[in-house]
């Protein structure tokens, strides 16, 4: 496939700065399924000047762990000044975790920047718009996040250099990265078997359920079991009301039953319901 607007919005913003700077590159990574580094080219239309491409055929999904641990190697290797993301939904699971792997600071859901001598100066808003925050980031690189949108990509051709280069960690050991309740069923030994789960599902970016569930040794007939009760819940309505005991009121059980639940919670698209696995 091609590359969403977001990613150019991202080079175009790190041309910026880097002109503003008066000198310096743009460095692009691209990582993804083989085939990716056919993309390179129309980065470099939008700015860039180095192209680091990561192909791995476990690639052709968002790997949070790799991704992170691969950007963050590259940003430890030279002595760059800013790190452009977007506030998108990979971009805001992305960026923290790479920040978190450098210690350093990271301006969230930016609006407007400057780059100077000593420091980036970056906006965002606050308070459901109603104020911008301006902050100050010293640390080198510092990390932004840029609200989808705010940077126009803009066509400054060029001819990147393209370099290959490998994950920065053993893809295979970063386990499953489930996208559909299909690889959920499979991580549970496909005790799953609930007509009404839709096959879309609302899940986290990088939130490994199948590995944490096979981690946790979570009990297929405790899953199962689980999934049976809450169904009939579901069928059976409010429970009626009654008085509460003194044992119900300590703690806080009125109205409701208690119901034992598993280590694991997953959301699924169920025509407007939310199950919990």
């Amino acid at each position: 496939g091609s590359l969403r607007k977001v990613a150019f919005e991202a080079v175009t913003a790190a041309r910026q700065a880097a002109d503003s700077a008066g000198a310096g590159e743009v460095h692009a990574v691209l990582i993804g399924a083989p085939g990716i580094a056919r993309q390179a080219e129309a980065l470099g239309r939008n700015g860039a000047d180095v192209v680091f491409v990561v192909e791995h055929p476990e690639l052709e999904r968002y790997s949070p762990e790799v991704y992170s641990a691969t950007i963050a190697d590259q940003l430890g290797r030279g002595e760059y000044r800013a790190a452009f993301f977007t506030a998108s939904a990979e971009g805001r699971d992305l960026a923290p975790r790479v920040a978190a792997r450098l210690k350093v600071s990271l301006a969230s859901d930016v609006t407007g920047f400057e780059l100077q001598t000593d420091a980036l100066i970056a906006q965002h808003p606050a308070y459901t718009g109603k104020v911008n925050v301006t902050l100050r980031l010293t640390g080198s690189p510092a990390l932004l996040s840029l609200r989808p949108g705010f940077v126009t990509p803009a066509e400054q051709p060029r001819t990147p250099r393209i370099e290959q280069r490998q994950p920065a960690m053993d893809v295979t050991a970063a386990g499953p990265q489930p996208s559909t309740i299909a690889a959920i069923e499979r991580a549970l030994g496909g005790i799953i078997r609930d007509d009404t789960f839709s096959r879309r599902t609302a899940l986290t970016p990088g939130r490994d359920y199948a590995a944490r569930v096979r981690d946790w040794g979570l009990s297929g007939e405790l899953v199962g079991r689980d999934v049976q009760q809450r169904r009939r819940q579901r069928q059976q309505g409010p429970p009626m009301a009654r008085p509460a005991t003194q044992d119900e009121l300590r703690r806080g059980q009125l109205g409701r039953q208690r119901v034992d639940r598993p280590a694991v919670v997953v959301e699924v698209e169920d025509r407007g319901d939310r199950h919990e696995v």
